[in-house]
């Protein structure tokens, strides 16, 4: 399905809250933000699915998607996925180029922006996440990201449903090589 579909299926359910669009976010030099996320928030600046429930699902928008840095005028830091979830950047390591994308109480997802791996969806759980042999790709692209979640009917992430296998670990050299 097209991003443009998913958000009008988005608009559609009662328990999804739709942002108005406000920009896109940054990416540090070298690397790309996925077509399917700049056309995701040229329509809107996240969303946010099982609004109102525990569970609920949020698709961060542009201003909690940025790396790592420190805004000079108002002292707030960003945090990309590894400062989030571990607490250091490990620029050497290839989940240097994931940005947080969704969290669910302390579930977490991050997106690829390596320009190998654009748009590739990483479970970043604190347990799992960056560490090889235990991290799920959990969707190829953006759109299958919000597809997936998009098709799950009670409150909860489709990667931790029974029977969700993935797409093999993100680490794996085949994965690599079926990345494009």
């Amino acid at each position: 399905m097209r991003i443009k579909d998913l958000v009008d299926v988005a608009r559609g359910r009662p328990d999804v809250v739709v942002d108005p669009p406000n920009g896109l976010p940054v990416v540090r030099v070298g690397e790309e933000l996925p077509a399917e996320l700049v056309e995701f928030y040229s329509l809107c600046g996240g969303m946010t699915l099982f609004a109102g429930t525990p569970d609920e699902v949020r698709i961060h928008g542009p201003d909690t998607f940025v790396p790592a840095r420190r805004d000079a005028g108002s002292g707030n830091t960003f945090l990309g996925a590894n400062e989030e979830v571990v607490g250091a950047a490990y620029p050497d390591d290839i989940s240097h180029t994931w940005y947080m994308l969704a969290r669910s109480g302390l579930e977490r997802a991050s997106i690829d922006c390596s320009p190998v791996r654009a748009g590739r969806c990483y479970d970043s759980f604190w347990d799992c996440h960056g560490v090889a042999g235990s991290c799920n790709i959990i969707a190829q692209s953006f759109a299958e990201f919000l597809e997936l979640q998009l098709a799950v009917k009670e409150p909860t992430v489709f990667w931790t449903e029974p029977g969700f296998l993935g797409f093999g670990d993100a680490y794996d050299e085949s994965s690599e090589a079926n990345s494009g």
